[in-house]
């Protein structure tokens, strides 16, 4: 039986995610499981003290019809920034998501994310030895994490 090269590399790409997904998942599974702000800066950064910062500056609207649909923007003059980091404090899992930056790359970070309630948004920007957090309140008129 012959296999074609196509077939071979789909099944060589299919082979490495399925086996590299669930390690890049159980990566955070504790910091998503976390169910306060406190309990997630713990499982991130347990080993720093957050300063609050005015350097990081949160774009958003303070009031926002739709929770299901929030468009955050964030960026920072900070030097050598390795991860920016969304929590939603009323949110069933806080932790929205965190992203790694290269020391090469704008501290600049923009996402489209989930409220449940009106809340604070959290922001913690890691450097390459301190922890510096925002937060700023953004009022929901439609939840965006219920069943309903």
């Amino acid at each position: 039986m012959s296999i074609s090269r196509r077939h071979f590399l789909y099944s060589l790409g299919l082979s490495c995610l399925t086996y590299t997904f669930p390690a890049f998942a159980a990566w955070l599974k504790p910091a998503f499981e976390a169910k306060d702000v406190e309990s997630v800066q713990q499982q991130l950064f347990s080993q720093h003290i957050a300063q609050e910062s005015n350097a990081i500056q949160i774009l958003v609207n303070e009031q926002v019809e739709n929770g299901r649909l929030v468009p955050v923007t964030v960026q920072t003059d900070l030097k050598n920034v390795q991860s920016i980091c969304f929590i939603a404090e009323k949110n069933p899992t806080p932790l929205v998501a965190q992203f790694t930056l290269s020391p090469r790359m704008l501290a600049y970070v923009s996402a489209r994310i989930k409220m449940a309630k009106s809340s604070h948004l959290w922001v913690y920007v890691q450097t390459d030895n301190q922890l510096f957090f925002a937060k700023k309140w953004v009022e929901i008129t439609v939840g965006g994490c219920s069943n309903s």
